[in-house]
């Protein structure tokens, strides 16, 4: 399943699945404008081609991209994948 991934200094922060549960960590300060971001869909977009317009454009709260989970994971449970996947991509080119 796509989900889509809003990182910013720290790596991955939140996630937003296409059925429109989401789950991230770190201070309110820091995710409140991600959420904001997300959340600006309107109604003329599906909810991946929103994904792909935040991913392929410039953003003002952090850095968006999409990733692949297996499905029928929930919101926490792909954040914590994607999470380590980025650990892990950082400490094996480090």
């Amino acid at each position: 399943m796509k989900v889509l991934v809003a990182s910013g200094r720290l790596g991955p922060q939140a996630i937003f699945l296409p059925d429109g549960t989401h789950a991230a960590i770190g201070s309110t300060d820091e995710i409140e404008s991600l959420l904001a971001e997300a959340a600006a869909r309107g109604p003329q977009a599906s909810w991946l081609e929103h994904a792909q317009r935040l991913a392929a454009g410039p953003s003002y709260a952090g850095h968006w991209s999409l990733a692949d989970v297996p499905d029928g994971l929930s919101a926490g449970e792909a954040l914590h994948r994607v999470r380590y996947e980025a650990a892990r991509k950082l400490l094996s080119t480090g």
